[in-house]
């Protein structure tokens, strides 16, 4: 069930639209499934933690067999897709895909909504983690944002870094990366592209100057 959720922000306004109604201890929403054979129950609590109950109406009694392992039967793999439908649709309508969590990171997203209206968009299901900007006008790519090892950069370390590739002229991008906290465009365009870790080591006020450009020369033909 954690598996719907994973990577996932709770938007609170839309589980309202979803239909939940907000209880004492959380939201709570119910819905009739396999033609009114159950009622599910999903309950999310004040810290977002996610419960379920299926009843089977003709008994009154929760029924668990879709939740255990190894259950197999037609009539278990119904209620087991049933279930997971509705999960899958709260998870969809109600959460908000949440990768990038560095506070910089964050601003960055933030900058970029605030500005051009756009959002990361997510295109590689091998690699989910790793996402682009792109305008709208021409669908051209003006920054991607991904996690890499350290060692993709030439760096010590294991922990998994977030970055940021933006778009510059050669003379730029060959002045940029001789610079400290800049490195050549990691899975791009090393000519045309440039890299910098969204860690605070390259000042926020000097990227959103580096993403206008970028956003810039994307326009060009």
């Amino acid at each position: 069930m954690n598996n719907f959720f994973t990577d996932k922000q709770l938007n609170r306004d839309k589980l309202l639209t979803f239909g939940f109604e907000k209880t004492t201890k959380g939201y709570c929403y119910k819905e009739f499934v396999l033609q009114e054979l159950f009622e599910m129950t999903v309950t999310i609590s004040e810290n977002g933690e996610v419960s379920t109950d299926m009843i089977d109406l003709a008994t009154g009694e929760s029924y668990i067999l879709h939740l255990v392992n190894n259950t197999a039967g037609t009539f278990i793999g119904e209620v087991r897709e049933a279930f997971d439908d509705l999960l899958e649709r709260i998870a969809k309508e109600c959460y908000e895909k949440v990768v990038f969590v560095n506070p910089q990171s964050k601003e960055i997203m933030a900058y970029i909504r605030d500005v051009y209206g756009d959002e990361l968009e997510f295109l590689w299901e091998r690699f989910p983690k790793n996402a682009i900007y792109r305008r709208a006008d021409n669908q051209k790519w003006y920054a991607a944002l991904l996690t890499v090892l350290p060692e993709k950069l030439g760096l010590k370390g294991e922990k998994a870094l977030e970055i940021i590739d933006l778009r510059g002229l050669p003379e730029e991008v060959l002045t940029l990366i001789n610079q400290p906290n800049y490195f050549p465009g990691y899975h791009m365009n090393k000519k045309h592209w440039y890299t910098i870790c969204l860690d605070g080591s390259v000042p926020t006020a000097e990227l959103k100057v580096l993403i206008q450009k970028s956003y810039q020369l994307a326009l060009k033909k």
